[in-house]
């Protein structure tokens, strides 16, 4: 935990006090300037003594207070970045002799990516909340499977489903049955459609 220094201006309670707020503005500068040099909100908040949850806030704070070209700019740096995780992981996954769990890992990076890169570009914008569903987890799980894979170009969807063949002819020769099955992503209710 943080020491408090004694000699440091005591600001009281009051958060909206003049000099709490050009506090709270130069902490979140600071996380900023760190957040902008790929620190990880951990290691900010271990810098700063405050909490990881704190360091977040903090961060989206002062984006919203940098003009729109400014931001723009960050917005298209971390773009970037998610372009280079994406052709990374893609780089992995297509290496020949790799596990069927070594690819699966490797699409849930994907999703991930995409997921973020979604939320980014403001694409996630809730469409339904609802506290209480009579569906069940698979029919929730194949819903957001579905989901996710609408966010998907055709040709990702197209490499995922090569992919997905793949590894399931791989997992069925290793079973030494020999079922020629295309794995359909879309289906709702079962994984398989017979060829």
């Amino acid at each position: 935990m943080a020491k408090i220094d004694p000699a440091s201006p005591k600001v009281g309670g009051n958060r909206f006090s003049p000099e709490a707020r050009k506090l709270a503005r130069e902490r979140e500068a600071k996380v900023l300037e760190l957040r902008l040099r790929k620190v990880p909100f951990e290691r900010i908040a271990e810098a700063l003594g405050i909490t990881k949850g704190a360091a977040n806030k903090d961060f989206y704070r002062a984006l919203r207070r940098i003009p729109a070209a400014f931001a723009d700019q960050v917005r298209k740096e971390e773009l970037e970045s998610l372009e280079r995780m994406e052709a990374r992981v893609w780089r992995e996954v297509d290496q020949s002799g790799q596990k069927a769990t070594e690819i699966y890992q490797g699409i849930d990076r994907l999703l991930a990516i995409k997921n973020r890169r979604s939320r980014l570009l403001g694409l996630d914008s809730p469409t339904e909340i609802t506290l209480r569903s009579g569906e069940s987890d698979h029919e929730n799980a194949a819903k957001r499977r579905r989901q996710m894979l609408d966010r998907l170009t055709p040709v990702e969807q197209l490499r995922l489903l090569e992919l997905m063949t793949k590894m399931r002819n791989e997992v069925e020769a290793e079973r030494g049955t020999n079922v020629n099955e295309v794995i359909d992503i879309r289906a709702t209710g079962a994984d398989r459609v017979p060829t």
